[in-house]
């Protein structure tokens, strides 16, 4: 082989590389793994990957894949280093008296995670999908792939829950249960004023409930998303406005 060639390509792998173009930045990795394994006596495996890679230029044997990974991980370390010292030094600032070489290792420890305790359980029959609270809290709308909704009372999930006896017996937390879509339930939400939840379905529809009425199981209005040429539309999100109703939904294909 003529000299200059072989030098010719050995420099091919040395050059330079925008690291911004992401294309030639690969094409180069992959250049580097098929003179790492040239280099390493993985000549069949190389071979495979010439096949499959087809590369613009030959890859002799090079170890300059270790090279760079070497000052790559050296380079990390570094800068992993550079960012604990950087916290050790604001924790030492705050406050001015830390003693930072009384904290044995000098590990910063988190703060302990919230604990919640589950006050009361019900259940659809299929997966739930979406959730609501009205705005003053006082009640709680589930959503499900069984085409359910169950509106709740927080008072009555809270009475239940406590092992205290209260002067008037409390009902079941479960007051409302609608059924009314055809398809899973996928977004719900309380009008902010009045007592009306509003549903969206993958039916393509968007339903109205006035649940101030006890014996309430079907919506009073509905919305159909296929008058707006998307039948394979699927309701997500709800939006309210200060009028009676709400302004607007917002769906995204499925």
């Amino acid at each position: 082989m003529d000299p200059n060639e072989d030098m010719s390509r050995k420099n091919s792998l040395n050059e330079s590389v925008d690291t911004r173009d992401k294309v030639k930045v690969r094409e180069m990795v992959h250049k580097l793994i098929i003179s790492q394994l040239f280099y390493d006596g993985y000549q069949q495996i190389a071979s495979q990957l010439i096949m499959l890679a087809h590369p613009d230029i030959p890859c002799p044997p090079s170890d300059r894949l270790v090279h760079l990974i070497s000052l790559g991980l050296e380079e990390e370390q570094k800068r992993q280093g550079a960012k604990l010292t950087c916290i050790s030094t604001k924790v030492g600032w705050i406050g001015g008296g830390l003693d930072l070489e009384n904290q044995g290792d000098g590990l910063i420890s988190a703060p302990e995670p919230a604990e919640y305790e589950t006050v009361y359980v019900t259940a659809h029959k299929a997966p739930c999908r979406a959730g609501a609270i009205n705005i003053d809290g006082s009640l709680v709308a589930t959503g499900s792939v069984d085409t359910s909704i169950k509106i709740l009372s927080v008072e009555r999930m809270l009475a239940k829950s406590s092992d205290m006896e209260t002067s008037e017996p409390q009902g079941h937390p479960v007051i409302r249960t609608l059924y009314d879509h055809a398809e899973e339930v996928t977004c719900i939400g309380f009008h902010p004023k009045d007592q009306i939840l509003i549903s969206g379905s993958r039916d393509c529809t968007v339903r109205l409930y006035d649940y101030s009425r006890t014996s309430v199981k079907k919506a009073f209005r509905v919305l159909n998303v296929n008058s707006i040429s998307l039948p394979s539309a699927s309701i997500t999100k709800l939006y309210f406005s200060q009028k009676k109703f709400f302004s607007f939904y917002y769906y995204s294909g499925i």
